[in-house]
């Protein structure tokens, strides 16, 4: 691989690659294609508009490459041209992946986009087994899993676009095209083989078979269908938090004597640390930090310091959430997120564009923003369900406390019982902010906090 990129000299074992645009010729081609047991595909897609709302945006078809054969395999292109329309390449790629038993995609909730048919039991995804295989990397290229399971050369997306950007598919040369969702064709195609053996050896078969690859289908269900969202909620949320940041503005403008760049770092260090003289002061390349650490040591103790981060947290709540969440809103009135199966190291979903796994709860303010998503319909209600405890549970197994596992015993919530003993009351009576801190306690004994550093988290 070393001498291929210092020498920019094409590898001799070549993944063959040719272009179909002739239509005689392509339906021959995919009545033989039909008879395989194996073959890998690979779609280009074009995205209109590229922003706003992903309910808004409309998918067409570029191209597409299917690897089939035995042996070292045929690799074709069919650009979406002439009578090779988008619909048509599209119905017969629905009817081989019915068709042929195994059926390997590079990433199949992106697959499923396009083939919203597609067979389940068929389908073969690559990025997943590649992130079962090896859950610690940051992605999974085509060209990494063809190096890992084929041990073999194909170009990565620099080599064919001479940079780490890919362009809109309708925006690639034709040899671009076929290069890009060749390769991946035949990537997909001949490491299955191996990964399908590695996920068996390492006991993961039936993990992958029985649990990510119908998780595939659910998440983009998912996706399609959304979350309903009241804009007009959100409105009204958004102008409150702008009417408490420009009060805000003013009391900190009162308090420092004179009007700033709250929003500056570099403004704000030296109105703290040089004006006011605040301790604390650590100066870096830029001025002085303004980091929230730095500023929540020296929030108990000035309430100017305590404003300040008021301000910065509701101001994060009205461009992320009020107005970032309007700006995400459908004409079908719902949020479409992404929902990402390979992306944690710990096998967590985890949700973009937007996070919708991450909004506020831990105080009253954001809290209300979860009041704008609502149910479709009035027979409807919106269920949250978790883990009952998992980690808590296992640290009183393995500590073996008495306390800890006579709650779980009766049935108790674990942070109301820790809450009710710190803070000597009893269970009944304890409050929303003292289970908070109960909770923060507990998670913090578990990895590893210090005294000083749960002091911290508790202010």
């Amino acid at each position: 691989l070393g001498r291929f990129e210092e020498t920019n000299a094409e590898p001799e074992d070549a993944v063959f690659l040719r272009t179909v645009t002739d239509f005689s010729e392509a339906e021959e081609l995919f009545g033989t294609i039909a008879k395989e047991e194996k073959a890998g595909a690979a779609l280009l897609t074009e995205e209109t508009p590229k922003d706003g709302p992903m309910a808004d945006r409309s998918r067409s078809l570029v191209g597409m490459a299917v690897a089939y054969g035995s042996g070292e395999p045929d690799v074709v292109y069919f650009p979406a041209e002439g009578f090779l329309t988008g619909d048509y390449l599209k119905e017969k790629l629905t009817e081989l992946q019915k068709q042929i038993p195994v059926f390997c995609v590079m990433d199949g909730k992106e697959f499923l986009k396009d083939m919203p048919d597609a067979d389940e039991a068929h389908l073969f995804d690559a990025g997943i087994a590649a992130y079962l295989l090896n859950p610690l990397k940051s992605q999974y290229s085509y060209d990494d899993i063809v190096k890992e399971y084929v041990h073999r050369y194909v170009p990565a997306v620099e080599e064919i676009f001479g940079g780490s950007k890919i362009p809109a598919a309708g925006k690639m040369t034709p040899e671009q095209q076929e290069s890009y969702a060749g390769h991946q064709a035949y990537a997909v195609f001949a490491a299955q083989e191996n990964m399908e053996k590695l996920l068996k050896e390492q006991g993961m078969w039936d993990l992958y078979r029985n649990v990510e690859i119908p998780l595939v289908f659910t998440l983009r269900q998912m996706e399609a269908d959304g979350i309903a969202a009241e804009k007009e909620a959100l409105s009204v949320y958004g102008a409150e938090l702008a009417e408490r940041i420009r009060e805000l503005e003013a009391q900190i403008y009162e308090e420092t004597g004179e009007e700033f760049n709250i929003n500056s770092p570099k403004q704000l260090g030296v109105i703290l640390f040089e004006k006011l003289q605040l301790p604390g002061g650590k100066k870096t390349k830029t001025g002085y930090s303004t980091a929230a650490d730095v500023l929540e040591k020296l929030a108990p103790d000035h309430k100017l310091v305590a404003d300040i981060l008021e301000y910065r947290q509701l101001a994060k709540l009205k461009s992320t959430y009020a107005d970032g969440l309007q700006a995400v809103i459908g004409k079908d009135g719902r949020i479409h997120s992404t929902f990402n199966q390979t992306i944690t190291a710990t096998g967590r979903i985890s949700s973009t564009d937007p996070n919708l796994q991450n909004i506020p709860v831990r105080d009253e303010r954001g809290r209300e923003i979860r009041k704008a998503f609502v149910p479709s319909d009035g027979d409807r209600l919106l269920l949250s369900a978790d883990y009952s405890q998992v980690e808590l549970r296992l640290m009183a197994h393995l500590s073996g406390d008495e306390d800890m596992i006579a709650a779980f015993s009766h049935g108790e919530d674990i942070h109301t019982a820790t809450a009710a003993k710190l803070s000597g009351v009893p269970p009944e009576q304890v409050t929303r902010e003292q289970r908070r801190r109960a909770k923060t306690a507990n998670f913090g004994i578990i990895y590893g906090i210090s005294a000083f550093g749960l002091a911290q988290r508790l202010n």
